[in-house]
């Protein structure tokens, strides 16, 4: 099964902020702010490019491992040398606004209700308070 995961971790005391954002993020995208994405991408395009002599073997072996599986190939794609690419790609693109009217359909099916599924790990003390929000 193919799917995207989406995942984060947080101090008992921080369980309503880190389910706000998530909250934020699945209900209530923005995708018109092309001046904060333009940031955002080419800070995320410099920190990969940056990471590529501390992470060799790792974007090695994602390469090697790209022909194994279909799985690998994903990995290679989204995680690896191609994705760092690119970004800097779109990190040089003078003007973002393509990209960002291609969100509204990948919202459409990455954040689809329909095939949702949430896991929550707490101690069974915090359990109750997890369910809630």
């Amino acid at each position: 099964e193919q799917g995207v995961l989406f995942s984060s971790f947080c101090l008992n005391r921080n369980l309503p902020d880190m389910m706000h954002l998530w909250s934020e993020i699945f209900n209530n995208p923005s995708f018109e702010e092309d001046e904060h994405f333009k940031v955002l991408v080419k800070m995320t395009a410099q920190e990969l490019s940056n990471g590529i002599p501390d992470s060799g073997h790792f974007y090695a072996t994602l390469r090697a491992s790209r022909t194994l599986t279909p799985a690998g190939d994903l990995q290679e794609t989204f995680s690896g040398m191609n994705q760092v690419r690119l970004m800097k790609r779109i990190a040089e693109m003078t003007d973002i606004k393509p990209i960002l009217r291609k969100f509204p359909r990948i919202k459409k099916h990455v954040l689809n209700c329909d095939n949702m599924r949430c896991s929550v790990n707490a101690t069974p003390q915090q359990m109750s308070q997890a369910e809630k929000e």
